[in-house]
């Protein structure tokens, strides 16, 4: 679900992947509350889906769709703060470079996301 005021950007997204030029990486920024996490995992999930929409959402019905939804999907990997840490270490971050060499499970691609990307310490910013 993407709020009604992400749908310029979802459109712009949407219409960059079907022409092949969707960037390797996005920088996605928001006011605090904006809802800007919702069109964040509705990317994901749609760049993960084996055979999203007309409009770009994921299908909800394929393999990557389930296994999506039960939070286990192998091919995404979402770098955020330990539960008792307040910024991001630079091994998280070196662990999503290596996560992002390995082959495809069964997904299109393979999808990490840093969320916060502000609680980044220097050096793992750095990398």
């Amino acid at each position: 679900m993407i709020y009604p005021w992400h749908q310029a950007t979802w459109d712009l997204l949407w219409t960059a992947r079907r022409a092949g030029r969707l960037p390797h990486a996005l920088l996605l920024s928001g006011s605090h509350g904006c809802g800007h996490e919702a069109l964040i995992e509705e990317l994901a999930h749609s760049l993960l889906c084996s055979h999203p929409t007309d409009a770009g959402f994921a299908c909800g019905k394929c393999r990557s769709c389930e296994v999506y939804r039960a939070n286990a999907h192998p091919d995404q990997l979402w770098v955020q703060p330990a539960e008792d840490k307040d910024s991001i270490g630079i091994d998280a971050v070196r662990e999503l470079g290596r996560f992002l060499t390995l082959s495809i499970s069964y997904s299109p691609t393979r999808v990490g996301v840093i969320l916060p990307a502000e609680s980044l310490n220097t050096n793992a910013a750095n990398s």
